[in-house]
This record gives structure tokens, sequence and C-alpha cells, in this order.
């Protein structure tokens, strides 16, 4: 999925400390494998 793939990107290129995630709502945002990574990050 491109949205995990950014996702994991993003965290492994950036310092995530003060980083606000803002998703746009869609459905692709509430998958558990998503809120997974983001829970663990």
């Amino acid at each position: 999925m491109l949205t995990i793939a950014a996702l994991n990107d993003a965290i492994r290129t950036k310092d995530t400390a003060n980083l606000t995630h803002h998703p746009d709502q869609g459905f692709q945002y509430c998958g558990r494998e998503y809120v997974n990574i983001l829970e663990s990050n």
C-alpha cells in the first residue's frame, strides 16, 4: 500500500520526535497495519 510505504519512508528518513500526523480521513489511514505503525513509532 502506497500510504504505508510513504509512512515508513518518513519514519526512516526524518526525526519524528516532534512530528504531528494529520491524515485526510481516508480509509487507508484507518487500516490496522497503518495504525500499528503509527502507534509503535
